[in-house]
């Protein structure tokens, strides 16, 4: 397994990543084992271990891959490494003193070059506050909805929250996997003249999308966070 003990990370600041010591994974080059003694903070405005690839600046709306580093030498101690996501994995340059790595997760910063803060958990993000991708939908057909901005380029299960707005005791939502060609998607209706909504773990498509449509209310829909198999990723 790539994974000796459960990772555990946290955008705890808009420039800041923190990993919780004890945690540890397997290097995708040599198979070694890598063992976080120590919390450890990668700080997107510096550069090299614990901070951004060397080559690489800071950018806004940008994913960038949370990346463990080790020396298969044990000089030094494992630390992070913040990748664009356009160089991640092609073209990684490891930073001086280490030769192994393995992608620990995505962060996203925003229009304000600000990370957009939460935790990872049992193999789940949560961001701290939800962010909405659609606001008063209104259409009765299936229509998609891009969660690219929240949700990373390599995942595609989302955490999901959808919120009918209108529509009382008429009013239901649908929604179903972009392209899946599903005439029927799953389905629910408000209770009486009170709002309804309904969360959970939805499959996307490979570029993060999903479809809605709605009978008679409006739909809102906010990406909560998504579901990150680490073991399945490089």
């Amino acid at each position: 397994p790539r994974f000796q003990s459960e990772i555990e990370w946290e955008v705890d600041a808009v420039t800041t990543v923190t990993i919780q010591s004890g945690g540890s994974f397997r290097g995708l080059l040599s198979g070694k084992l890598f063992t976080f003694d120590a919390n450890q903070t990668a700080d997107i405005t510096a550069t090299g271990a614990n901070g951004l690839m060397d080559g690489d600046t800071e950018s806004s709306s940008t994913w960038y891959a949370l990346v463990g580093v080790g020396d298969t030498t044990g000089a030094v101690a494992p630390k992070l490494l913040l990748v664009d996501t356009s160089d991640y994995p092609a073209s990684i340059v490891l930073p001086t003193g280490y030769d192994d790595y393995k992608r620990l997760g995505w962060v996203r910063n925003d229009g304000s070059s600000d990370l957009l803060v939460g935790e990872y958990i049992d193999g789940r993000f949560h961001y701290e506050e939800g962010q909405q991708v659609l606001t008063a939908g209104a259409s009765a057909t299936f229509a998609g909805v891009s969660c690219a901005s929240f949700v990373p380029p390599t995942i595609r299960s989302g955490l999901l929250y959808g919120n009918i707005q209108t529509g009382g005791s008429s009013g239901s939502a649908q929604w179903r996997t972009t392209g899946n060609g599903a005439t029927t998607g799953k389905q629910w209706g408000s209770a009486g003249s009170e709002t309804s909504g309904y969360g959970g773990v939805f499959l996307l498509d490979s570029s993060q999308s999903i479809d809605y449509q709605t009978s008679v209310g409006t739909f809102d829909i906010w990406v909560e966070g998504w579901v990150d198999n680490l073991e399945k990723d490089s």
